[in-house]
């Protein structure tokens, strides 16, 4: 609650103590209208389980999206039941209806949509965007917004912490000191701008000590309700538009290459390659587009469409950004691929 006043207070440029008391409120007023607290239920031929998710609002048509890792892969569409959406520290009795649209499997949402009478209460994350989607600065502060469970009505509080560090993970990446909001949920700039959504995945190590074992194991601990990474704007607005055509999802595009790894960086010094980025092949799939596009095992790639690989650190980074690359496309779309085979440069055209 200390924490919570003294940002507010430092929120409030100068001016009268109305004022002061006022504005901070409003941002938080306001801005808690972009999230809710979605339930369903998945069935299957043994049970029926009930799944809390946090939701993010898209646009004025009351589009609600919400991270995959809510829907565990080997669910299929038809077994998802009953989608409720409630609103944040609104009684738990009182709740709306949503169809389910769909997953994205590109940005790695869900698409739900709100029954029209819900729409009023609720405020889209574009309306707080900011022109140019500006990059916080380390050490900045940032805040957002977290929701407790359903046993105590979803009620929403408030979380705050500094930039530690940017990274491309490949997509551009913010990582606080501390947790900074919900799982999926918006993050903010002291002003209200829209920053970016928290994403999962981030924990801390630490070593755990017994009797038996006094050497310590290493232990990965990860907050499955909170976040200090977040997926700035930028990666953001620009796919919220991605509803899925069905509830099975949108096409997906296939290459057929696997095991790509970066190149070990002594043999890309030795092959004069360590000023640009590259993939080794390890695998190419029988009867695959890469195979019928003429890809090779131990085949290098340093181009995509004629545009050199990113450097990026770490390497292995480099590998997530062509498969991401590749999720942009749809099945058919050509893809020209740059490879090193020996010490023949080639170019391969691949269809999707």
């Amino acid at each position: 609650m200390m924490r919570l006043l003294l940002l507010l207070l430092a929120l409030v440029p100068a001016g009268s103590a109305a004022m002061r008391a006022a504005e901070p409120q409003a941002l938080w007023t306001e801005r808690v209208k972009c999230v809710v607290a979605v339930e369903f239920f998945t069935e299957t031929e043994l049970d029926r389980r009930p799944t809390e998710v946090f939701g993010v609002v898209a646009d004025e048509a009351g589009t609600i999206i919400f991270p995959a890792m809510a829907v565990s892969n080997r669910v299929t569409a038809d077994q998802l039941k009953v989608f409720r959406v409630y609103l944040p520290g609104a009684p738990v009795t009182e709740y709306y209806a949503a169809e389910y649209l769909g997953p994205d499997e590109f940005t790695g949402w869900h698409f739900i949509r709100v029954e029209v009478k819900a729409r009023a209460h609720l405020v889209p994350i574009t309306r707080y965007a900011t022109p140019g989607n500006p990059v916080p600065a380390i050490a900045e502060e940032l805040w957002g917004i977290g929701l407790r469970k359903k046993d105590e009505d979803f009620a929403p509080f408030f979380l705050s912490s500094r930039v530690a560090i940017i990274q491309q993970l490949p997509q551009r990446t913010a990582v606080l000191a501390q947790d900074v909001a919900g799982q999926g949920m918006p993050v903010f700039n002291r002003a209200g701008g829209f920053v970016g959504l928290t994403v999962g995945g981030f924990g801390q190590t630490f070593m755990q000590f017994s009797t038996r074992d006094r050497g310590g194991l290493p232990v990965m601990m990860i907050n499955p309700d909170e976040s200090s990474a977040v997926l700035l704007a930028e990666e953001i607005l620009p796919h919220l538009g991605r509803i899925p055509q069905n509830t099975a999802g949108r096409p997906l595009a296939w290459l057929g290459a696997n095991g790509l790894q970066p190149l070990d960086p002594e043999v890309a010094a030795f092959m004069k390659l360590d000023a640009q980025a590259g993939l080794v092949v390890s695998e190419v799939l029988e009867d695959s587009p890469a195979e019928k596009a003429g890809l090779r095992e131990r085949d290098i790639i340093l181009t995509l469409d004629g545009r050199p690989l990113p450097l990026y650190k770490p390497d292995r980074v480099v590998a997530a950004h062509l498969d991401r690359e590749i999720d942009r496309h749809r099945p058919g779309d050509l893809i020209k691929l740059g490879v090193l085979r020996g010490e023949q440069k080639l170019e391969i055209t691949a269809t999707l």
